[in-house]
């Protein structure tokens, strides 16, 4: 009877006993956390830094949470950092880089530091840290939109508005008379070229008044260099290749080109003098001679531009 009363008292005892000790191994290691924010006043859209600091013994390992709220956003990766200031003690530090993007935030931000011990425990605590002001750039008072008043023209503006339209026309004008310079130069140009093509035949006709007319050898060198002169002009002058073509092909084509049908005659008939003097030795007498050079310069005088 004794021997089962002893057994009870014992097993109520056990029952007592057993939640105190789970309760005494669940007991919260010794951990300290500091938390600190910089800068403590920010405008919209600005980072700040929060350094969390936990120190705690070495046969704990922890870990940090933040209860992220609205309008706040976590940039890029945490940075921790270990030290160990004692042979018992570790400090472990994690810095977060925050972004703001709203002004009504709440005034704390919740700090949740894991724990676990060698033997397995875990457990969670919590701190709590300021959280910085956001400042307003825009105050309720200034909210209100202001009508734009009209736009004016000053002085300044008008003038520059003068100065350009002023510039624009002096290129106009300069371009408008350097447009007339080179066109006017380009005739006279033309007009040298054809000058100097009448000019260089009639010198090249008065070196033919040094031969002897009434010998046969300086006839036939005479209507020679007479036929290579004219020819020479009209290619210089009409760009006629006259070195290469009869005297009645050149005809025709002189016509084809534009010369008037009298001047071609003219010259076809000249050459055609020339040509049975040089290849068919049927020379005419002086006289007639002397008139087809005056016929040469007429027909070199008839062509050019006036």
């Amino acid at each position: 009877m004794m021997l089962i009363r002893l057994s009870l008292y014992t097993a109520i005892i056990s029952l007592i006993v057993i939640p105190f000790q789970h309760t005494e191994a669940q007991s919260t290691p010794d951990i300290e956390i500091i938390s600190t924010i910089s800068p403590l006043e920010i405008n919209i859209g600005d980072v700040f830094y929060l350094e969390v600091l936990v120190r705690h013994s070495n046969a704990v390992a922890i870990s940090t949470n933040l209860a992220m709220i609205s309008g706040i956003e976590l940039v890029g990766s945490p940075n921790e950092g270990f030290d160990n200031p004692s042979d018992n003690s570790n400090i472990t530090s994690i810095i977060y880089e925050l972004q703001v993007f709203d002004f009504d935030l709440p005034q704390q931000l919740e700090i949740e530091v894991l724990w676990v011990t060698e033997d397995g425990q875990t457990g969670l605590v919590s701190n709590f840290v300021d959280l910085p002001t956001v400042i307003r750039l825009v105050t309720d008072a200034s909210t209100t939109v202001r009508d734009l008043k009209p736009q004016q023209i000053t002085s300044d503006d008008y003038d520059s508005t003068f100065s350009y339209q002023l510039f624009l026309g002096l290129v106009i004008i300069l371009l408008f008379f350097l447009a007339l310079t080179l066109y006017f130069r380009r005739n006279n140009l033309l007009e040298l070229a054809q000058n100097d093509s009448e000019d260089t035949a009639r010198l090249q006709l008065a070196e033919l008044h040094s031969f002897n007319l009434d010998e046969v050898t300086d006839l036939q060198e005479f209507y020679s260099s007479l036929s290579g002169v004219i020819r020479l002009y009209l290619l210089n002058r009409f760009s006629l290749d006259a070195l290469t073509y009869t005297s009645s092909e050149l005809n025709k084509l002189m016509v084809e080109n534009g010369i008037e049908r009298w001047q071609a005659r003219l010259v076809g008939e000249l050459l055609k003098r020339c040509d049975l003097a040089i290849y068919a030795h049927i020379y005419p007498d002086p006289d007639s001679a002397n008139s087809d050079l005056t016929l040469a310069y007429e027909i070199v005088e008839f062509a050019r531009e006036r």
